[in-house]
């Protein structure tokens, strides 16, 4: 395979790709780019005028005036607060119903961990992100400012409405399943959704290599009884795999929910509206529906695009709260079977027959506490000690609520199937396939890869037989016309349009009717679809050379320029120098008064014969060569283990005849692949970083990863370099190295020993803060000993994560067992309890005379201080009084003689 790519043109770096292919319609329907300036743009919603706002992953919110125009400073920027890597990052955003009022806007995102723990502390570095590592969801508030029309926000504003901390966010354990959607419902109420943050390489039941479970318990990120991976969107005292309903004013639950807790409204179950739900990243509210009165219970009807696993995607309709869809119990209609292997304890859920009649079960499964629906029986339920223990309603067990429709994922290796839910004669859940004759569905099978809800059109543009009928999508590729009856059964398929991968949100604007849709993926865009009128040409620009010494004959060329409906198009070339031209290829000399390097924007504008036009643009760079680049810290083919995440460098030469090289533009980025679709990391615009690599692969579905550097020189010129690693799905030999340590009074002492030393080069000891981003302090080349000692003599003060790396001759390479080594050794203190309801001790070990506490809150004020000077002895231990300070995360600092030490705790539940 032949990965290394040369690419000259300037504009695909700072113009944007103009990509020319068209969504497949049905008949007098037009798609239309409306805008390709953003990065990753996930979203869109309208307001009453007609003006879009629309996010990036980033954690930046655009305003699109009604024209297509993106606004130059943008409404939101939180790219400091937001984590923003694989799945992760601002995926949510909402105005309110009362916006053109009160200004307010909503924001559901995942928080960069160094952000989440050290802002507000001397520790916090703006420009420092953490990523692939355990962290929360949060709900943030802010008001646009009515100075300015409501143009940006107030940035005093800002006011947390869930997740103020590690322990009351949506819990972040894996790269995916995380934050969805922010919706209102009709009674005023914020709906909001979220995934169960599973690990989606495999089947998580907890403790998942690929998952992020240790720090998550550590950092209290999630509790013992919710490291159950998938099964957290079955536990009520969980915010994983729901969808919550809030007081957008608090945050708080709504006391009309199904699980409220009068004690306590923030308890997760007091928020709970639905459960079950393996990852609703796009949810919708039907506006047709729902009360006005909060105490009615009412919200609406919410559609749930639930992302199915490596199977089924599903349509989920839900008419009234407290329901349960099933995951992971459940995928599509059925038991998901890699799950009934592993059957957990639902630790929230204790047996009360539990050493009653020799009933060994102190909890119940989870398994136990939901079944299938029946017709014509009412659901009961038993425990597994004895089947006449019916399990109480106080433990809320349930009927699975089906999909109303789902449909097979595109990489099973099967015809498409699409199935409806069904009873049989006897009143048992079975399920029929749509083009049989039990399902009295009309439509054919289709297949997908990620379900993304729609809306009801109620817009003006179509014709009249679209109107009130309900628009949804799929990532594959399409978006197709589902019709129900009243009681929410699927009666009609009809495909909308196809040839449209990566959509990720689709909306109806108010102010032209016309569908508007945000590609992610084929270059990530902005369209929309109107009926009537006539599409636009396509332009494309291209030339024979695009740099070259002056004076430089260069062959202009608009042939590959077209018409979607063949109308006849004319061609006008403008140049920097004013010259014109109409011809389809055209040749014009450019040059210079000087030999520096220059570069000329050219412009192509194709109109049609009714008038409506596109443009192109492409830069032609004289006395200049393009940047030579080549990645030299990976090569083209090599394996990454999947016995750890690797913290891959990114490194190049690069050189440049005509520039200096701290004058050229670097741009890394690595993308994880998997099967037909891509996870984009972020943008690295440094000469070298790190891209960080999940052990992912070798299983029934296809991953890899990309590497790509591209580097541009100030007069336009562009060259990349593009690598591609893949799993190593060979035996892996890291098991058979034990690596074990020690911290001494000076240095931190590593010994490891290895059974197997066959065609090992040399071993790497990497160290790391935290989890993931490992870096090598030594080189130990393999000597056949079976035995090995490394001193680290610059250890990090306090905790450290050691590994080794062993090399093999030819490249491939696989991790030891990860240790975790506190240094110096034990500290002089221990804080504690934490969290606390206002009482702290400090419990010293080992005094050095005189210790100094000192409290800060969140902003970094000094909220507490109190000085020891006496009588402190070894193993004392110094009560602290915090009862009068405000519940939350605060950081302390303890100065313990000539010793410096510094941690957070958390007040909660003081009253």
């Amino acid at each position: 395979m032949n990965t290394k790519l040369i690419k000259y043109f300037f504009f695909l770096v700072l113009f944007g790709i103009s990509w020319n292919s068209q969504a497949q319609l049905l008949p007098d329907f037009v798609d239309e780019t409306v805008s390709t300036a953003l990065t990753k743009p996930v979203g869109i919603t309208f307001d009453q005028i007609g003006n879009a706002y629309v996010w990036e992953q980033s954690g930046l919110v655009h305003i699109m005036d009604t024209t297509g125009n993106i606004l130059n400073t943008p409404l939101v920027d939180i790219r400091e607060e937001v984590s923003e890597f694989v799945d992760h990052g601002l995926l949510g955003f909402a105005l309110d119903p009362l916006f053109a009022e009160n200004g307010y806007v909503y924001l559901l995102y995942v928080v960069d961990p160094h952000h989440l723990f050290n802002f507000g502390t001397p520790d916090y570095d703006p420009n420092t992100t953490n990523i692939n590592e355990a962290t929360i969801g949060r709900i943030t508030r802010y008001t646009a400012d009515p100075a300015n029309d409501f143009k940006t926000v107030i940035p005093e504003s800002r006011k947390i409405l869930l997740g103020q901390n590690e322990t009351n966010g949506f819990p972040i354990v894996a790269s995916s399943h995380g934050v969805g959607t922010l919706i209102f419902g009709t009674d005023g109420t914020l709906i909001v959704s979220c995934g169960e943050t599973g690990s989606f390489v495999s089947s998580d039941a907890g403790d998942h290599p690929d998952s992020f479970f240790e720090e998550a318990l550590a950092l209290g990120i999630i509790r013992p009884a919710e490291n159950v991976g998938g099964y957290r969107s079955q536990i009520l005292n969980s915010l994983g795999g729901k969808v919550l309903r809030l007081d957008p004013e608090t945050g708080d639950g709504i006391p009309s929910n199904p699980f409220y807790d009068p004690q306590n409204p923030q308890a997760p179950r007091s928020k709970v509206w639905l459960r079950g739900l393996r990852n609703p990243f796009r949810i919708y509210l039907d506006p047709s529906t729902g009360s006005h009165n909060v105490e009615d219970a009412n919200p609406g009807v919410i559609y749930m695009g639930d992302v199915g696993a490596s199977h089924w995607e599903e349509l989920n309709i839900a008419t009234e709260g407290g329901l349960n869809f099933g995951w992971p119990i459940y995928e599509g209609m059925k038991k998901k079977n890699a799950f009934s292997s592993k059957i957990r304890l639902s630790l929230d859920t204790p047996n009360p027959n539990y050493n009653v009649d020799n009933c060994e079960n102190e909890y119940y499964t989870f398994h136990e506490l939901i079944t299938q629906p029946n017709s014509q029986i009412q659901a009961t339920f038993f425990d597994g000690c004895n089947p006449s223990n019916e399990i109480s309603q106080d433990y809320y067990p349930s009927v699975h609520t089906r999909p109303v429709l789902t449909w097979l994922n595109h990489n099973q290796m099967t015809d498409s199937v699409a199935v409806v839910p069904g009873f049989d004669d006897s009143g048992n859940a079975v399920e029929f396939e749509l083009e049989s004759p039990e399902a009295q569905v009309e439509g054919i099978h289709f297949e997908g890869s990620s379900s993304i809800t729609g809306f009801h059109y109620e817009g003006e543009n179509f014709p009249e037989e679209f109107h009130g009928r309900y628009f949804h999508a799929d990532f594959k590729g399409w978006i197709s016309i589902f019709d129900f009856d009243d009681n929410y059964n699927l009666i009609k398929v009809d495909t909308f349009a196809s040839d449209i991968k990566g959509i990720v949100d689709l909306e109806v604007s108010p102010k032209d009717g016309c569908i508007y849709f945000v590609k992610a993926i084929d270059g990530p865009s902005i369209h929309r679809i109107c009926y009537g009128g006539d599409p636009l040409p396509i332009a494309v620009a291209e030339a024979d050379v695009y740099f070259g010494p002056s004076p430089l004959s260069v062959t202009l060329d608009a042939s590959g320029s077209y018409h979607p409906k063949d109308y006849p198009f004319t061609v006008e070339w403008k140049l920097p120098n004013g010259a014109t031209s109409d011809e389809m290829i055209y040749t014009h000399v450019f040059e210079t008064t000087d030999a520096n390097p220059t570069a000329f924007n050219v412009e192509l504008i194709v109109t049609d014969s009714v008038g409506n036009s596109d443009t192109e643009e492409l830069i032609i760079s004289l006395n200049n060569t393009p940047p030579v680049v080549q990645i030299t810290s990976v090569q083209d083919g090599d394996l990454y283990p999947l016995s750890d995440f690797t913290y891959l460098p990114l490194r190049a030469d690069v050189s440049d005849n005509e520039h200096e090289s701290s004058d050229l533009i670097y741009e890394w980025q690595a993308f994880l692949f998997h099967n037909n679709h891509n996870h984009a990391g972020p943008l690295i615009n440094e000469t070298e970083g790190f891209a960080l690599l999940e052990p992912v692969g070798c299983t029934d579905e296809t991953y890899w990863y990309r590497i790509e550097l591209t580097v541009t020189d100030p007069a336009g010129l562009s060259s990349k370099d593009i690598v591609e690693v893949f799993p190593n799905c060979g035996i892996p030999f890291g098991e058979a190295i034990t690596l074990t340590g020690v911290p001494l009074e000076d240095f931190v002492q590593l010994t490891w020993t290895t059974t197997d030393e066959q065609d090992i080069k040399e071993y790497e000891i990497q160290r790391s803060l935290n989890n993931t981003d490992f870096i090598t302090i030594g080189i130990v080349t393999n000597q056949n000993l079976g035995s090995y000692t490394y001193d680290d003599r610059m250890p990090n003060w306090g905790p450290n994560r050691y590994r080794i790396k062993a090399v093999k001759e030819d490249g491939v390479y696989d991790y030891s067992n990860k240790i975790s080594l506190e240094y110096p050794g034990p500290q002089d203190f221990t804080v504690y309890p934490n969290p606390t309801d206002g009482i702290l001790n400090i419990a010293v070990m080992t005094s050095n005379g005189q210790i100094d506490f000192n409290l800060f809150d969140a902003s970094g004020k000094l909220v507490y201080t109190f000085t020891w000077m006496d009588d402190i002895q070894d193993g004392i231990e110094l009560p602290i009084s915090i009862k009068d300070l405000a519940n939350g995360v605060y950081y302390y600092r303890i100065k313990n003689g000539i010793s410096t030490f510094e941690g957070s705790v958390v007040k909660m539940n003081y009253r």
